[in-house]
């Protein structure tokens, strides 16, 4: 597995405390996953978008609800301020039925989408895998 190049240095361990490393990391390219998981079914809809911004959530957001028309709906967001847009609060507020929970700064890994995520990437290992250069290293 890569290490992930932390936007701040590991802290080591001491004495009275364990490592500490940030939960956020440089990105090297990204593409951004739109998941909805109906925990019910086990029913997965994803979709990868080049950016993230409120009109690709909002858009996402009205496909994964369309089925459950009529149905209290609740929905896991992560820390991300996609969902903080002005047009995604107003859709909200236009649809009681469908109700917010946020995961907690750096826990994304306790959402049930994640954990589907980490099986499908253990079980499907990335096509490409960008190298780290470190510093006074050349290309072989």
């Amino acid at each position: 597995m890569q290490a992930l190049d932390r936007t701040h240095p590991v802290l080591p361990v001491t004495f009275a405390a364990t490592e500490k490393r940030t939960h956020n990391y440089v990105r090297h390219g990204t593409t951004n996953l739109f998941a909805a998981l109906n925990v019910t079914t086990g029913e997965v809809l994803g979709e990868c978008r080049p950016n993230r911004n409120g009109a690709t959530f909002l858009a996402f957001l009205k496909k994964a609800v369309k089925p459950h028309r009529g149905k209290e709906i609740h929905i896991v967001l992560d820390d991300l301020s996609t969902h903080t847009t002005p047009d995604v609060k107003a859709w909200l507020a236009k649809n009681p039925h469908i109700h917010s929970h946020f995961t907690p700064v750096g826990s994304s890994r306790l959402n049930q989408i994640e954990i589907w995520f980490g099986i499908i990437a253990r079980h499907h290992p990335p096509r490409h895998v960008r190298e780290r250069q470190r510093p006074g290293q050349t290309d072989p």
